[in-house]
């Protein structure tokens, strides 16, 4: 799943990945309706983000929430969804060790998949949590 706009200037490696992996791909591109984006993220495995530019990293974050393993670079806000002894597993530095760690991943699928604990990394960000705490500090404005 590969989740996303498209654009019409892209990386040559994408088209490849699309031939290459056409009997393994489930969807790539947008998807309009928050309910289906959800559904593919429930769906999605791992997580590579290689973002050079992002404020809070929502999408990782969505992501997570939905049980994804992360393989974040180890800069902007990704540092701060991750808990500091969990860096190493998911946390990355240079581009070899994005490889190294996506390359893990893939050959640790059910590993993955058995022991899936990104949610509780961004559970603190869950509006139920969040809410209340909100009220609280509005209402004590007042």
């Amino acid at each position: 799943v590969v989740l996303g706009e498209s654009y019409k200037k892209s990386p040559s490696i994408f088209d490849e990945a699309k031939r290459e992996l056409k009997d393994e791909i489930l969807h790539v591109g947008f998807v309009d309706r928050f309910e289906d984006y959800a559904r593919w993220l429930w769906l999605a495995d791992i997580l590579p983000v290689t973002s050079n530019q992002d404020f809070f990293g929502l999408s990782a974050v969505e992501a997570m929430y939905c049980e994804t393993y992360p393989i974040l670079p180890n800069r902007l806000a990704f540092p701060g969804h991750i808990p500091v002894e969990e860096a190493g597993d998911f946390l990355y530095d240079a581009e070899n060790e994005l490889f190294e760690k996506l390359n893990w991943a893939c050959d640790n699928i059910s590993q993955i998949r058995e022991n899936r604990k990104s949610r509780n990394f961004v559970t603190p960000y869950d509006w139920t949590i969040l809410a209340p705490l909100y009220d609280k500090l509005f209402n004590s404005l007042s």
